[in-house]
């Protein structure tokens, strides 16, 4: 729940980071690790991930995770801790938009396909 997210940090509003945002840190979009630290910014922890005992986490990159256990995390990294997480609701996800596909007509035109 970003509204109890924003809340937590004392912000007025709290949105997932666009693509930019990300770019800026210097890091390819989706490869965003758990640790703040290592760019510059507060890491935060849903508060019953603690009960969880391990997480699985990015590892800085597409195709790697990292298993830990969550007191180890919270010793490391020191996140902010809150309850704002919503019982059996996954976080939204950005719309990607459409490819469309161009498609060769027997008539040698080409016309755009969704």
């Amino acid at each position: 729940d970003l509204e109890k997210l924003a809340r937590i940090l004392k912000a007025k509003a709290v949105t997932i980071a666009p693509e930019a945002a990300i770019k800026k840190l210097k890091l390819t979009p989706g490869t965003t690790p758990p640790f703040g630290s290592v760019v510059g910014v507060d890491a935060v922890l849903e508060k019953s991930l603690e009960k969880a005992g391990d997480i699985i986490v990015r590892a800085g990159s597409l195709t790697e995770s990292i298993g830990m256990k969550v007191k180890d995390f919270v010793r490391m990294e020191s996140p902010i801790l809150g309850a704002f997480g919503v019982k059996g609701k996954p976080m939204p996800r950005a719309k990607k938009p459409q490819a469309k596909k161009v498609v060769k007509k027997a008539t040698g035109k080409n016309r755009a396909k969704k």
